[in-house]
């Protein structure tokens, strides 16, 4: 039997992608198309394991991995990598190259969880409207401890870890992931599962109010942000923090770009949204590429709102940069993952992104053409 690219085994299709309810994406789009994964770290993996890993990726027409070097407690510190870091990623790029992958860096930007840091640099931590240092209580989960993006000096830390990475020959890119606030809103069907109510922005989910930042909004303004009636209302404050992202990720895409590697970020799952949860405005990055995460489960929606939100996404981009729809596989079983792909296709994405990789069952004996049967 001829072998089939990966997209054609996800459809069951050979002439073009025509599903119920979604329209016909072209042959000459299904050949630009690109499919990534998210992947973990695994140290119990020997070499001839990410091989075999990488090798059944590529036969599904999977094209580039993001491999997680940063997870916010491993920490790089003073820009040095850490040895476990540098050794994964100089044990993977041979295999990634020897069976034709891109290999790309994942990193929690910026989130720390660092004992040292924490210690050493509290200054570098977001503070809620209520005051409270997000080392002092964290939001929604323990990890969840921030750094401020108006700090120079978070600032140099981040771009350090770039600027390292940047040095790995063989390494395709680099991915920047929580580049972002803490959710002052979280999707509602993350609400409910916190059981929480957020149907406006509340002080203690309402971040950052340090001295940096309200210091430099001041400067700008003449108002302290402390002291406006409703700082949700205001549009420069929101702008503020918007900008503050907006210039870190500009700052690191330059210098990524300068290296000749690709510059991504995972983002949320629209403009809209990702402006209103996370103070996120990705369409104004300078980037390759964008990875919203088009989780539909964590926002309470249908399966075809992954083409909507996809839809949404592209639109706002005007062919600036690539956009890949993630979506994620553990809420996507059997033929769903079929109608989630041909959601982000149809909707104009570039290619779709799978999280995560752990879930899929590559220890299965699987033939090509069989990956859907065991999802």
């Amino acid at each position: 039997m001829k072998r089939r690219t990966f997209l054609q085994q996800m459809l069951g299709v050979s002439g073009g992608l025509l599903m119920k309810g979604f329209p016909l994406v072209e042959a000459r789009n299904r050949e630009r198309t690109k499919f990534w994964v998210w992947m973990h770290p695994h140290a119990g993996w020997d070499t001839s394991k990410i091989e075999s890993t990488f090798v059944q990726l590529k036969k599904w027409g999977v094209g580039a991995v993001l491999f997680l070097v940063y997870n916010g407690r491993k920490a790089f510190y003073e820009s040095q990598l850490l040895p476990v870091e540098s050794q994964e990623l100089e044990r993977l790029l041979p295999i990634a190259q020897k069976v034709g992958i891109e290999l790309h860096a994942w990193l929690f930007s910026l989130i720390c969880n660092v004992e040292s840091i924490q210690k050493d640099h509290q200054d570098w931590y977001v503070v809620n409207r209520e005051g409270l240092s997000i080392l002092e209580k964290q939001p929604y989960v323990k990890y969840y401890k921030w750094l401020c993006p108006s700090h120079k000096e978070v600032q140099t830390f981040l771009l350090n870890v770039v600027d390292e990475l940047t040095h790995f020959k063989g390494l395709a890119g680099i991915h920047l992931d929580y580049i972002r606030y803490p959710d002052v809103i979280l999707p509602k069907a993350l609400q409910k599962k916190y059981g929480i109510v957020q149907d406006k922005e509340y002080p203690q989910y309402d971040y950052c109010y340090c001295p940096v930042c309200r210091n430099a909004f001041k400067a700008q303004s003449g108002i302290d942000p402390l002291k406006l009636p409703d700082p949700s209302q205001n549009e420069a404050w929101r702008l503020y923090r918007e900008k503050s992202i907006t210039s870190l990720v500009n700052r690191a895409a330059e210098k990524i770009g300068k290296s000749g590697k690709f510059a991504s970020a995972a983002v949320f799952a629209t403009p809209t949204l990702a402006r209103k949860f996370v103070r996120q405005n990705w369409p104004e990055w300078n980037l390759d590429a964008v990875f919203p995460m088009i989780y539909h489960n964590a926002y309470g929606e249908p399966i075809p709102w992954i083409r909507t939100a996809t839809r949404e996404g592209v639109n706002a981009l005007h062919g600036k940069m690539k956009l890949y729809s993630g979506v994620f596989v553990p809420k996507l079983p059997g033929a769903d993952l079929k109608k989630a792909i041909a959601g982000a296709l149809s909707g104009g994405a570039d290619g779709v992104s799978f999280f995560p990789l752990e879930r899929i069952p590559l220890d299965s004996e699987l033939s090509e053409g069989n990956l859907l049967n065991k999802l």
